[in-house]
């Protein structure tokens, strides 16, 4: 009898510590294919005469596509995210008539994949009768990765030959281009300094991850990848030497002196010590050294500067 017991309780075992490692197997496979990953699709919605296209917030901004119609004026006054208010615009918060506009406002923290959701307050006048109104909009969805450089990709602006919108130097190029139509050529002595235009919200005491493609045409040395660092009523520390913008107060991140081609990835973790009171960068390329006579040609493409 108890042999029978024995045998039975085995079997018993047998069968159901088989299903039980079954179940467990399937249960891993379906996490592996993230059956289970609780993202959320973003949406957004806003009422006449405005339609909200797509949303994007990530650590460091949120970036919100509007398009308008029959509207002298309008511009996004704030926009509310997991009740953070963000009212430093990048760029311009002016919605245009007839237009996709792109309005990114920056300054918030996110969490990775963490849930968000947002409100957006606009003030508008109609072409009809001209009074000033007000529209608030609401936008969800998961936290990404957000570029906090304008047009890292160099595709918006006038074309080939052109400075790229959001720059203040340099041209598109149809060269050594890695993702989309352009990248941006920098050539000295032609162009000797290089910026982007529009400065770049910071928190000294966050972590930044500079990521770009470049070929370096080296001639005559030297080329500089830098950032300036802006206080919160967005001036630069002084100057007192005067001896220009890389040797007074840029920071330097990375120097070719000879020929390169690759991705380079920068981290800037001592923002705290390099810049304990700054409040925004300018991201900056420069050919300089201290006898002049700079030559060379730089390409870059895909530029992101994200806060890790």
């Amino acid at each position: 009898m108890q042999k029978k017991k024995g045998q039975a309780a085995l079997e018993f075992l047998m069968t159901y510590g088989w299903a039980i490692l079954i179940v467990l197997v399937i249960l891993a496979s379906l996490f592996f294919l993230g059956v289970f990953n609780s993202k959320t699709t973003n949406v957004c919605q806003i009422p006449a005469p405005f339609i909200c296209q797509d949303v994007k917030a990530g650590s460091g901004g949120i970036n919100i596509i509007l398009s308008a119609q029959n509207i002298n004026t309008a511009r996004v006054n704030n926009i509310k995210v997991n009740s953070q208010t963000c009212t430093d615009f990048q760029g311009s918060n002016i919605i245009n008539n007839n237009r996709k506009t792109e309005i990114r406002c920056v300054g918030i923290n996110l969490d990775k994949k963490e849930r968000f959701n947002a409100e957006i307050n606009i003030i508008y006048t109609s072409n009809i009768g001209n009074l000033e109104h007000n529209v608030k909009g609401s936008a969800s969805g998961t936290s990404e990765e957000f570029n906090l450089v304008i047009n890292g990709g160099f595709e918006e602006g006038v074309g080939l030959g052109f400075t790229p919108n959001g720059w203040t130097a340099g041209i598109q190029s149809d060269e050594n281009v890695k993702e989309g139509m352009y990248s941006l050529k920098f050539s000295a002595p032609t162009d000797v300094f290089q910026s982007t235009s529009n400065l770049i919200k910071v928190d000294p005491n966050k972590q930044y991850r500079y990521e770009y493609d470049i070929k370096v045409n080296v001639t005559v040395p030297r080329f500089y990848i830098e950032y300036v660092c802006y206080d919160i009523n967005k001036n630069p520390p002084p100057c007192p030497s005067g001896n220009g913008l890389g040797s007074c107060y840029g920071q330097s991140l990375k120097q070719y002196n000879s020929n390169f081609e690759g991705r380079e990835t920068l981290d800037l973790t001592n923002l705290v010590t390099t810049c304990p009171n700054a409040a925004y960068l300018l991201l900056d390329y420069e050919w300089w050294n201290s006898i002049g006579g700079d030559s060379g040609t730089t390409w870059t493409d895909n530029v992101k500067f994200i806060q890790v």
